[in-house]
């Protein structure tokens, strides 16, 4: 239409089939296609026995949602354990607590036609050696099949985007659009792809950053500097600290009853009273605080991937360059040495207290003072 630049960013919104026979039954829904016709408000009709294949934040969506629907009876199946689930755990505490069944350590082998509905042939699994993605890898039991009868199945183990061929773009794993990673150019002039069109299913935060970048790079394009800053509020200085922290935790939000977020698709948190919300924001979590550390706590599962820790650090001691967010997905939770969190091209005692090693570590490394 006489553009002299387009950015393409039309997400990854299509289902990934199983690659299991009956798959191409009417009673198999594709996770993301069952959500978006709920969003759209469209009719969606569901038995009383539903099964979701999956372990992400889109199986736990699709599985309350089927709940709100009017299924009776609700169950997610996944192929670890809940430790490696890549759902956030609140979501499956939610999940729980609704009354949704777990499946753990099993996987589909075959969708069957049935008068009274589907069955569903699956297979037991046992944890192997990790994989690329730090997690163990699923392997299946020999002998340990077995069936369940079911009115419904909504696989949800991933999405991938559609690239109409029209587009005529270069495509690499996962059908995602292959672009120049500083650019984001792609190979056809003046068109620019981002988001999840090129990472895959990844998070709203990196889609806005790919946005940013190829305002960027499309400005340069069109003869522009490059500079897209704006300033949205004025600068607020640091207020100086005064007495210690206010000590006490996090308040809890309140939910709508229970019984009263089953039947309707009604937000199920209500959030805080002006009275907690105060007490929030005067409750100070001290990152600078000293300790004497011998172990550190890696819990992946509860990082939203703000950067706020990042941001707060008094000693610069963290660092979020463009695999930050990717690569926590990795662990759960997992108790590590000192020793053991150094990089593994490293490999070298910490340089906590030792000054003939601080000079071998990388410049984000936090020393502590013990004094």
């Amino acid at each position: 239409q006489g553009f002299n630049a387009v950015f393409v960013a039309i997400g990854a919104h299509q289902a990934i089939g199983m690659g299991i026979d009956g798959e191409d039954n009417p009673g198999v829904l594709g996770g993301i296609d069952f959500l978006r016709e709920v969003n759209l408000g469209r009719k969606v009709e569901l038995g009383n026995r539903v099964a979701v294949i999956g372990g992400g934040n889109s199986a736990i969506d699709s599985a309350r949602t089927a709940l709100r629907l009017g299924a009776k009876e609700v169950t997610i199946i996944y192929r670890r354990t809940r430790a490696e689930m890549p759902a956030s755990p609140e979501e499956i505490k939610e999940a729980l607590d609704e009354g949704i069944k777990f499946l753990f350590l099993a996987a589909p082998l075959k969708v069957i036609s049935h008068k009274d509905g589907l069955k569903l042939e699956c297979i037991r699994m046992k944890l192997g050696a990790e994989d690329a993605s730090g997690r163990r890898r699923p392997e299946p039991i020999k002998g340990s099949e077995f069936i369940i009868e079911l009115d419904h199945i909504i696989a949800a183990i991933g999405q991938r985007p559609k690239i109409p061929a029209s587009f005529d773009l270069p495509t690499g794993r996962g059908n995602t659009i292959q672009v120049d990673p500083d650019t984001l150019a792609t190979s056809k002039d003046g068109i620019f792809a981002g988001g999840d069109t090129v990472l895959g299913p990844a998070t709203v935060i990196e889609a806005i950053a790919a946005g940013r970048q190829a305002a960027i790079s499309i400005d340069k394009y069109l003869g522009g500097s490059g500079v897209i800053d704006e300033t949205l509020a004025l600068p607020e200085g640091i207020i100086e600290r005064v007495g210690g922290p206010r000590e006490g935790w996090r308040p809890k939000i309140a939910a709508i009853p229970h019984k009263r977020r089953l039947n309707s698709f009604e937000g199920v948190e209500l959030g805080w009273s002006q009275e907690s919300a105060l007490m929030e924001a005067e409750r100070c979590l001290r990152c600078d605080l000293v300790y004497e550390i011998e172990k550190y706590q890696l819990n992946g599962g509860a990082c939203i991937y703000c950067g706020l820790c990042v941001e707060a650090c008094p000693f610069d001691a963290l660092f979020m360059g463009y695999s930050y967010e990717r690569a926590t997905y990795r662990f759960r939770e997992q108790i590590l040495s000192k020793e053991e969190l150094l990089m593994p091209d490293i490999r070298k005692p910490s340089g906590y207290a030792r000054p003939e090693v601080e000079e071998t570590l990388p410049k984000q490394t936090l020393l502590i003072d013990r004094d």
